[in-house]
């Protein structure tokens, strides 16, 4: 149902320590389904009945109870027990079995799958969207920044999709690492350094400016992870 990603790979050793994640497939059978919903709130489990469409329903519940069954390892407390604050912006963070706050998590998940990040004693985000066809020069230029948007322009034509949806999902992590969400689009400028790997250039406000940043893909899906560094 889920399983540990390795991120050795990812390029920095000094923060796999610090950071633990995992992807999990949301497209359930049924009583798959039934189980996980058992371990839900009743709070989780009235956010998922206001969704319309039942595949939303569904992965909704799944990607909560998945959560719930990774948390639960971590903190020696069965999945139904844990208890979850939500800031302002509605960033969630565990409160039981975690009183000194050292375990932080994010969730991500897009058409089917799903990505959750375990960091200790560090802000984290992480982000995850499938591929697909759209307009993503125009939405840059709407809500990107300026840098942002002349990097994307400067892709061929048939690269600007993948390169709009890494951009995007990294943008996304930094944003929900910080808990400012997407309306701090613009606060944020991600940009490729010579070797093409995307970096922190900007951030506009009270946050910290050391971030490892890292962007891949699952299949085809764009993942992004943004993971506070502490230097």
């Amino acid at each position: 149902m889920f399983q540990r990603v390795d991120i050795t790979p990812f390029g920095d050793d000094a923060i796999a320590p610090h950071v633990e994640v995992w992807q999990a497939d949301l497209d359930l059978h049924l009583s798959q389904i039934a189980g996980l919903e058992r371990l839900l709130s009743a709070e989780e489990r009235q956010r998922a009945a206001a969704f319309r469409r039942e595949s939303d329903r569904l992965h909704f519940t799944a990607a909560r109870g998945i959560l719930r069954q990774i948390l639960a390892s971590y903190v020696g407390v069965a999945p139904p027990g844990l208890e979850f604050a939500y800031s302002q912006r509605g960033k969630p963070g565990l409160i039981t079995g975690n009183s000194q706050g050292e375990i932080q998590f994010n969730l991500s998940h897009s058409h089917g799958k799903a990505l959750y990040a375990i960091a200790f004693n560090r802000r984290v985000g992480i982000d995850l969207e499938k591929i697909r066809s759209l307009d993503g020069l125009t939405l840059a230029k709407r809500f990107f920044c300026e840098g942002e948007y002349s990097q994307l322009s400067n892709h061929p034509k048939a690269a600007q999709n993948r390169a709009f949806f890494q951009l995007w999902t990294a943008k996304e992590a930094l944003l929900k690492a910080t808990g400012t969400g997407l309306i701090g689009l613009k606060d944020v400028e991600i940009l490729p350094n010579n070797d093409g790997q995307l970096f922190l250039a900007k951030i506009v406000g009270n946050y910290p400016h050391n971030w490892y940043l890292k962007t891949w893909e699952i299949d085809n899906w764009a993942a992004a992870i943004a993971v506070e560094t502490l230097k």
